[in-house]
């Protein structure tokens, strides 16, 4: 269904599923929390390129909410259906992903008037920690962090076994980065001698929404969701509980910037190294803060600005999907057990358009 108000506001495709959901909050454990998040980087790639759906359109691009199967089986948690089958030793056929990302965060603030006003957009748009950073400053900076780019992921064997399972060989190999040809998701670097060789162009490029947003979009809240999970018998230490408190202050306080600013405060919690990245995290779950620190490093580059775009606009989903089920192969029968609806304690910055508090 297309809904249209006037000429001067955008166009809404609204689908309209008959399933049930859950909040992330409910997953039971790390494996069924990422499963989910593959799940919902399948289906909203599929909508998005077999669909035709312009990414920008989407509801559920920014996440914070798993739309779960209605099949009994699965009422009432957030089991991802396609990826969970895929894993067991009796693998039915799949007809395709099952799940989706929702947020509800802003749903009820759609009707704000003054849609053409930045300022207004800035209200209405999105929760803002989940907005990928080029969309929320409206185009994308060359720093000397995010020009550093990554060829896309390999497969263990095992991991690419059930891979082509699911998508066929043909997918696998499209997306590859030959390891003789200097490519990165099939696109090339751009050539400069410092990162302000590149403004002039980052001035004059016309901001264009990519699917690859979307991706980030996904990241930031498995980023937000791992920060502040409880797994089972979790213990705080001093190290994790004072960092915890800072990166949470810059994510939870993050507002969208004043059109024309040149950076995103978020950067400073996916630039840094590994060590500095997962301190934040809880020894239980460190082995999933290097997962998140591998995905920062396909998130962060700014791949508007290469010599030569990667062909494909959802090659980040597809980076992330292959870094997910690496984990999940590598971690079947060592799954971290969580406790549903448990957070860790923070201390909750004001939100731009209501006061909260969390205990």
């Amino acid at each position: 269904m297309v809904v249209r108000k006037t000429s001067m506001e955008r166009t809404r495709r609204h689908i309209n599923m008959p399933e049930i959901y859950a909040g992330l909050s409910h997953a039971r454990s790390v494996n069924e929390l990422l499963m989910a998040a593959y799940d919902a980087l399948e289906a909203h790639r599929q909508i998005a390129t077999v669909g035709k759906y312009p990414g920008s359109t989407i509801a559920f691009a920014p996440p914070t909410i798993l739309v779960s199967s209605s099949s009994p089986s699965c009422a009432g948690t957030m089991r991802a259906q396609y990826l969970w089958t895929s894993l067991e030793e009796n693998c039915r056929d799949n007809k395709g992903p099952h799940g989706v990302f929702v947020d509800f965060d802003r749903s009820s603030k759609l009707e704000i008037p003054g849609f053409g006003d930045y300022e207004a957009l800035r209200s209405r748009w999105t929760t803002p920690m989940y907005s990928a950073r080029a969309s929320a400053i409206r185009r994308e900076i060359p720093t000397p962090t995010n020009l550093r780019f990554k060829k896309m992921p390999v497969l263990s064997e095992k991991a690419k076994s059930v891979y082509v399972k699911l998508h066929g060989e043909a997918r696998y190999l499209r997306y590859c980065d030959e390891p003789a040809h200097d490519t990165y998701h099939g696109g090339v670097a751009p050539s400069f001698n410092r990162p302000g060789d590149l403004m002039p162009r980052a001035n004059a490029l016309p901001y264009r929404h990519h699917l690859w947003y979307d991706a980030e979009s996904v990241f930031w809240a498995l980023y937000a969701t791992f920060l502040r999970v409880v797994p089972q018998g979790a213990v705080e230490t001093k190290m994790s509980e004072h960092c915890v408190r800072c990166d949470w202050d810059i994510l939870a306080s993050y507002t969208l910037p004043p059109l024309g600013s040149l950076r995103d405060s978020r950067e400073q919690l996916v630039g840094s190294g590994d060590l500095i990245f997962t301190a934040a995290f809880l020894p239980e779950v460190q082995g999933v803060a290097e997962l998140l620190h591998t995905m920062a490093e396909q998130v962060v580059p700014c791949y508007a600005h290469m010599a030569r775009s990667p062909p494909f606009e959802d090659h980040l989903h597809e980076a992330m999907q292959r870094l997910i089920l690496d984990y999940l192969i590598g971690h079947e029968d060592s799954s971290i057990p969580l406790k549903p609806y448990s957070f860790r304690p923070v201390v909750v910055a004001i939100d731009p358009d209501e006061d909260v508090s969390d205990a």
